[in-house]
């Protein structure tokens, strides 16, 4: 039993939700005077709706609680007694979850590894290109600002 919001008097309505196994239309309408009657006898008021959801309907805590905020919002969104996914495509979900995040620490990883390599190998690169210029290029000789190449000079 809950209050949930009436969106077209703008007051709240007072809702009972009960499980059944009941699946005659003759069950659920005697369940339903039942309870009418009982919600009258308890509150002095009648419910504004009473809905009759399958066993497992009603959403409860690890100790058996009923989650009053949630059935509420179900209620609200027009989901109670709606088939609940089974167990292997939830995990199934779970588990999917649970790749996309791993893919994407995955490519985190990559581009550390990636750059790791990267940075190396570029100064590997320049490294190997000084030395090479360094052989290429005419040695300074002391003195007078000129440079010597055995075969001639530079003019300073």
């Amino acid at each position: 039993m809950f209050a949930s919001a009436d969106p077209a008097g703008g007051s709240e309505r007072l809702v009972v939700v009960a499980e059944t196994r009941a699946t005659g239309a003759d069950a659920k309408k005697a369940l339903r005077a039942v309870i009418t009657a009982t919600t009258v006898d308890l509150l002095g008021l009648a419910p504004d709706d009473v809905v009759l959801a399958p066993p497992g309907a009603v959403l409860k805590t690890s100790s058996g609680k009923i989650r009053r905020t949630a059935c509420r919002e179900l209620y609200e969104q027009g989901k109670i007694g709606a088939p609940v996914a089974p167990l292997w495509w939830e995990l199934a979900r779970i588990r999917l979850r649970g790749l996309a995040t791993s893919a994407r620490r995955a490519r985190g990883r990559a581009a550390a590894v990636g750059f790791a390599a990267y940075a190396p190998t570029l100064f590997t690169v320049l490294g190997l290109g000084v030395i090479a210029l360094l052989a290429v290029l005419p040695r300074m000789r002391g003195g007078g600002g000129r440079c010597a190449v055995q075969r001639g000079c530079w003019p300073a």
